[in-house]
């Protein structure tokens, strides 16, 4: 079954997004020492805070979307969102009591929390296992080594193009 996804130019601002960890683990109190830590299930989902800033047009989509295609969020829709691996494609329901849309001049925000199943747990384990050994191997060390590229790249060679 596909799902309605979002309508094309609705973005979400960068500024109005966070997200919570995904749920699934539990916490047991012991009267003397550090509690202990279990896992409920596998495959938790997360809350997401999101913000979208529209045009009255975008509004006008956006409206007829929330109502007549996901009514009011209560039926699961296709959003990109980043929890941690990229912006992908993620099965969303919205949270009740949680939209609001405000106005101001000729731009509307919209903003409401939606639950979203994180997309970590669609990688295979060999995968995640493969990255993480990377990781630790070299990707540490890919941050700064880009970072001095980007100068080389940006300002080193001009200045050596400006050489007679």
């Amino acid at each position: 079954m596909n799902l309605p996804t979002i309508p094309a130019g609705l973005c979400i601002a960068a500024n109005g997004y966070s997200f919570s960890g995904p749920t699934g683990g539990r916490r047991t109190e012991v009267a003397a020492g550090r509690g202990r830590y279990g896992l409920n299930y596998y495959g938790g989902t997360s809350q997401f805070a999101v913000t979208m800033v529209l045009t009255p047009d975008q509004f006008r989509v956006w409206t007829l979307f929330y109502h007549r295609k996901i009514a009011l969020g209560t039926l699961p829709f296709e959003m990109d969102l980043d929890s941690g691996l990229g912006v992908q494609p993620h099965e969303c329901n919205i949270l009740p009591d949680s939209y609001q849309a405000s106005k101001n001049q000729t731009v509307w925000a919209v903003s409401f929390n939606v639950e979203a199943k994180a997309s970590a747990y669609d990688l295979d384990q060999t995968v995640s296992d493969l990255e993480l050994e990377y990781w630790d191997s070299t990707g540490q060390f890919l941050g700064p080594m880009l970072d001095r590229l980007t100068i080389f790249a940006n300002s080193d060679v001009l200045i050596l193009n400006n050489v007679n």
